[in-house]
């Protein structure tokens, strides 16, 4: 059995409880960044007996010192104390997320830290290790040695700079040699692990940054994108203005106009609760709520359209009564992109931004020039494979994301689409925030209400709904008419996410708050107004009564529907649909009824309801209600409590079944299960009442199963909890890579026993880049990836996919060929020698290996220092043509050739007879030459001459041929 723990990014430790005494245990600890896990850290550990005395604290470390320095080493030493077991180095460069280790013996007080990077900076770490415990480490930077001193080379990206606009904006402007695709905008304040990311289109030269903290230190990341590649990024930083002082506060106005958000502020002269902001697009008539604190003096308004004229009102509240502070028209700027793609150019999107992040949900915002015909939003959560999907209108511009994992960092990225080319992604990173403790305990701050909305007005009733955090005990809804002192409550329970209002008055506007509600606290409230419609009744014709759907007994996948209706209606249409799904199922009820039981629900998703009276075969206008499955039912019982009922580490052949309960409140859990078509009969399990969780090992894969789980005690059973889960499929064979090269390979495998519908391919450069995916038939088993980098590594994951469940990831790595040097040239060619010239690769290679020949002779072979681009060729033969090549190298792999020819110059004596009239020609080198006997051109034969010893021209050895003798004199 595996245990698993995730642990934020910025810790450096963690306690690990709950273990056995005296037990060997083997620790694993990955690295995760966006959708990446670097190898595994790996050690073994045994606990203490019980009989162990507490561990002696480690001492301190002294002084570190650095030598030896050289491009790829240096040399740590330190001075210590006795006492300690061993030491550990740790190392990591400059910008480089993963972090190296050495384990030093303790009789050692110096370590050689080797395979680095030249000219590069390293953070070292030394600590001392006494009785598993680490000392207060000793720290340094190092930068290794250069090998050859750097030419600098015109950056794609300069000149970025920023001033503050304002003390909640920051205007940023920089040049570009080329086009980009995109440019992304990563900014952080000082002191802040919050991350920000604004996408800009490849054609802009500044863009301006709101949303910002006044009086705050934000540094900005500049990265131009291209083919989903990243450049290296320039940055700068900027501090914003100071927030006005409260005895002078700003003038009240429109201020910081752009395409996408506006700001304004204003002044106020006695106290409210909070402020109301209502604003709608011209034309429109659909209204936007915003709540904004009472101690606030100003709001930016975001997710607007550019070149749109906007109505905006300012309300105060203060004990349910509205007062009007402010009415103003202001019209967004237009946007940076033409209002005219070029032919067979995708239309872009604008800027991404999220709020209202909670530990399950979040809220998208953006903005487009264009009007789109969908928009498709995928998420995934960092270490899974899994993207979830989800279409919308094209002319949405904000959506709410629910069922979200609590303090789990997600990727997610939106395309507009239009005439079924999808735009390039927006993208951003962000995560959850922690959960709400709600197992039987208050949680220690309030849970946060999310959004309020208004639906099924009708002139005398309407329907509100409401997302919020768990945690609540109940909710208020306060609503009164506009402007009067008189309101009216109602109390939902906890679990509830919608209340119907009756008794209202024919088009008259009314103002609604709800509030949360845990133990003896209330939550600020969230605030709308709404408008009843005008009154259906004519005269001598009765109204009819048609409205408060309500929901209840909510579980895993089910709930119970009701509504009111009078007996006019021959039958019922429910229809409901999921999130992301295009397909409605449908259910028909008599017109006797006013309750539904709909079952077939999935757990932890967004659902949308309709429902239609049907007369004479025509359909009313529908009641609409959304709501989320909860994940995690939760069954009162007898005897006592069980829930948190959770599947994880599900495989082809099992699964994980954990759960949540007080300590000692069973005996015994029993675990049922079956498949959900009954193929099989269903099995038990019993579990010790001191364990949560158990592992179920003889499922079958690609398979669904009921899971029900019953506390036992004194014999007695609790009511079931279900679960339904489905097995992965059987898994392919590993991946296989052919046909690499330095921008392609070609990925196979072998399909399992279990055929898949689809399958999945995730890729992404070790180092750089945001993950691609590619999908394939289930008929095939091999693809090809193509616009690779050269000489870079790549993690792949292939998913296999059938009816619609994933199975757990295949994982493979490859690593491109590195890309060939270029423009292959010889130059300052003479009789026996040439210089030949190459432009480097892109790509870090290891060396060059250059070959060269002439017609008829054997190849000449040698290896060129990575840095070098050049190789000066001697001893070559005089008129004679030669065909030189170059290729690269890095590791085991190397790259095509790239190859020249030229001919070295013609020599005075053509046919030289002897080495002296090789002297002649100009042959300053001793060597092996062809000479030919008489000067006869058919005769050619090889000597070795010395053109060195007493003037040169002297023949050292040769093979006995009739007529050859040294030149007169030598």
């Amino acid at each position: 059995e595996t245990r698993n723990v995730t642990v934020p990014g910025g810790k450096r430790a963690y306690l690990i409880a709950g273990l056995l005494p005296s037990t060997k245990y083997t620790i694993y600890v990955y690295g995760i960044s966006g959708s990446k896990r670097t190898q595994p850290l790996t050690t073994h550990i045994t606990t203490a007996g019980l009989e162990s005395k507490v561990a002696k604290k480690p001492g301190e470390l002294g002084t570190l010192s650095v030598s030896h320095l050289t491009p790829q080493s240096f040399k740590l030493s330190w001075t210590t104390a006795k006492g300690f077991d061993s030491f550990l180095v740790e190392y990591s460069a400059a910008g480089v997320g993963s972090v190296r280790n050495l384990t030093v013996p303790a009789a050692r007080s110096f370590s050689f830290v080797r395979g680095l990077s030249p000219a590069t900076v390293y953070t070292v770490h030394v600590y001392g290790l006494a009785g598993g415990q680490r000392s207060k480490p000793l720290t340094t930077q190092v930068t290794t040695v250069s090998t050859r001193p750097e030419v600098p080379k015109p950056a794609d990206l300069s000149g970025l700079s920023g001033r503050a606009a304002s003390p909640s904006s920051v205007s940023l402007s920089w040049e570009a040699r080329r086009d980009f695709d995109s440019f992304v905008v990563q900014f952080r304040p000082q002191g802040s692990e919050e991350v920000r990311k604004v996408t800009v289109t490849g054609g802009s030269r500044a863009h301006t940054v709101t949303g910002l903290r006044p009086s705050s230190k934000y540094t900005f990341y500049l990265y131009g994108v291209t083919g989903g590649r990243h450049t290296a990024p320039i940055s700068t930083t900027v501090v914003t203005t100071d927030a006005p002082e409260p005895s002078s506060p700003p003038s009240p106005g429109v201020s910081d106009i752009s395409a996408d958000s506006l700001q304004f502020s204003w002044t106020v002269e006695r106290v409210y609760q909070l402020f109301l902001i209502q604003y709608r697009a011209h034309g429109s008539f659909s209204f936007h709520n915003l709540t904004v604190d009472a101690d606030k003096r100003s709001y930016s308004i975001m997710g607007l359209e550019p070149s749109t004229k906007y109505l905006v009102y300012l309300y105060g509240v203060y004990k349910m009564h509205l007062t009007k502070l402010m009415a103003f028209v202001a019209t967004t700027t237009a946007s940076m992109v033409k209002d005219v793609a070029m032919p067979g150019q995708a239309r872009a999107l604008g800027s991404l931004s999220v709020s209202n992040i909670t530990a399950d949900s979040l809220e998208l915002w953006w903005s487009a020039r264009w009007q789109f015909d969908s928009i498709i939003i995928q998420y995934r959560a960092q270490g899974s494979e899994g993207v979830r999907k989800i279409r919308l209108a094209g002319d949405r511009r904000s959506y709410l994301l629910l069922g979200l994992l609590p303090s789990t960092k997600y990727t997610i990225y939106i395309h507009g689409v239009s005439a079924a080319r999808q735009s390039d992604p927006l993208s951003i990173v962000i995560s959850t925030t922690a959960p709400v403790d709600t197992n039987g305990v208050k949680p220690s701050r309030l849970s946060k209400l999310i959004r309020l909305s208004g639906n099924n007005v009708t002139d005398t009733s309407l329907q509100v709904y409401w997302a919020a955090e768990s945690g609540f005990d109940s909710f208020i809804i306060q609503y009164g008419v506009e402007g009067a002192t008189e309101t009216r409550n109602l109390t939902a329970a906890g679990d509830k996410q919608s209340a119907f209002i009756s008794g209202l008055w024919p088009s008259t506007r009314y103002l609604v708050a709800l509030f949360g509600v845990s133990g003896n606290r209330q939550t600020r409230p969230l605030t709308t107004v709404i408008s009843t419609a005008a009154s259906l009744r004519v005269e001598q014709v009765k109204s009819i009564l048609f409205g408060g759907l309500t929901f209840s007994n909510i579980t895993a996948n089910s709930l119970q529907l009701s509504w009111e209706a009078d007996d006019v209606f021959d039958s019922f249409l429910i229809q409901y649909v999921a999130q992301g799904s295009e397909s409605r199922s449908n259910l028909t009820l008599g017109a006797g009824r006013r309750s539904a039981h709909v079952t077939g629900l999935l757990p932890a998703t967004n659902y949308t309801i309709y429902l239609h009276g049907v007369t004479g075969g025509k359909l009313s206008r529908p009641l609409v209600a959304r709501l989320t499955i909860t994940a995690v039912p939760v069954y009162d019982t007898l005897v006592s409590t069980l829930g948190g009922l959770l599947v994880s580490d599900i495989s082809a052949h099992g699964m994980r079944l954990a759960w949540t309960v007080e300590e000692g409140a069973f005996d015994s859990f029993l675990v049922s299960y079956r498949d959900s078509m009954a193929r099989q009969a269903a099995r038990e399990l019993t579990v010790p009442g001191s364990s949560h969780h158990v592992t179920i090992a003889d499922l079958s894969p690609s398979t669904e199963y009921l899971l029900s789980l019953h506390g036992v005690l004194d014999g007695r059973r609790t009511d079931p909890i279900p679960i339904t889960a489905r097995t992965a499929r059987a898994s392919p064979k590993g991946l296989r890579f052919t046909k690499v090269t330095d921008s392609s390979v070609t990925i196979s495998w072998s399909a399992g026993s279990d055929h898949a519908d689809s399958y999945k391919v995730f890729y992404v450069q070790n180092k750089q880049g945001e993950p691609l995916s590619r999908s394939v038939d289930g008929t095939r088993t091999d693809i090809t990836l193509s616009s690779l980098a050269p000489g870079a590594r790549y993690e792949v994951n292939l998913v296999p996919v059938r009816g619609g469940v994933e199975s757990p990831p295949i994982l493979g790595h490859f690593t491109t060929a590195p890309d060939p040097p270029s423009q292959l040239k010889a130059v300052n060619v003479t009789q026996t020698r040439a210089l030949l010239q190459w432009k480097a690769a892109t790509a870090p290679v290891d060396h060059y290996v250059v070959s060269y020949k002439a017609e008829g002779a054997a190849a000449v072979r040698k290896t060129v220092p990575a840095e070098g681009a050049e190789m000066q060729l001697t001893g070559l033969r005089a008129n004679t043509v030669y065909t030189a090549a170059v290729h690269s190298v890095q590791g085991a792999g190397r790259s095509a050739e790239v190859s020249a020819r030229f001919t070295t110059v013609r020599g005075r004596i053509a046919f030289p007879k002897d080495c002296s009239e090789e002297l002649s020609n100009g042959r300053a080198d001793s060597g092996e030459v062809t000479l030919y006997l008489n000067g006869n051109q058919e005769k050619p034969i090889k000597v070795f001459c010395d053109m060195t010893t007493d003037g040169g021209g002297w023949i050292v050895s040769a093979p006995p041929c009739p007529g050859l003798h040294a030149a007169p004199g030598h």
